[in-house]
């Protein structure tokens, strides 16, 4: 899929604009259900990677 560098930018965006860690969460989820968990592996990696180092 390759789109670890975008969803880096949109997730630590989204963190500087105040969302949660649940909040980004859902997001996620949410486009897993709409793209048929296509998108669930990468992100949800990409988001655990990012909270884990602040």
């Amino acid at each position: 899929m390759g789109a670890h560098y975008c969803l880096k930018i949109h997730i630590k965006a989204a963190i500087q604009e105040g969302a949660t860690r649940d909040e980004i969460y859902d997001t996620i989820m949410i486009a897993g259900l709409v793209g048929k968990t296509r998108v669930l592996a990468t992100s949800l990696r990409e988001m655990e990677y990012i909270f884990s180092r602040d």
